[in-house]
């Protein structure tokens, strides 16, 4: 399945009330973690911060769980907090002095990545690592061969 076709079915994809609410709450949760570092000091991290609120106010937040490890952003489909050796997951990570970097994992390896200097779209970047992780994640077993576009 192309791109297109995923971010077409992410799209359409849906989560049961109790799970949007979680996940929702833990975008809430990483804007109040974030917004401690909010000193001068930190002010690297205000392109991830300004990611995180945007999600947080999408519809993404319904769909993916938010979470960070030390102060890169984990986004997966799990249920519940802790990914497992096997787990599939985006993750955003950002350094002082650095581009911003999105990376998808299955598991401990990252299978894809890109950089996202100053003046690229990393919205875009992020928005299409979202739709194959929703698409490898939840919905490739319901839509083999099932003609989406």
């Amino acid at each position: 399945m192309n791109e297109y076709q995923q971010k077409a079915l992410l799209k359409k994809a849906t989560v049961t009330p109790e799970l949007a609410k979680r996940n929702i709450d833990s975008w809430q949760k990483l804007i109040t973690f974030y917004n401690k570092f909010s000193m001068p000091l930190w002010e690297w991290l205000t392109p991830l911060i300004t990611l995180v609120e945007r999600i947080a106010e999408s519809e993404y937040a319904r769909l993916f769980r938010g979470g960070q490890s030390i102060y890169h952003l984990i986004i997966s489909t799990k249920e519940h907090h802790g990914l497992e050796a096997d787990d599939h997951c985006v993750a955003v990570l950002i350094e002082k002095n650095h581009p911003m970097w999105i990376e998808y994992h299955i598991g401990y390896e990252v299978v894809a990545c890109q950089t996202c200097d100053n003046g690229c779209d990393v919205w875009r970047i992020v928005e299409t690592y979202l739709a194959r992780l929703w698409y490898e994640t939840k919905a490739k077993d319901r839509t083999e061969g099932a003609n989406l576009l």
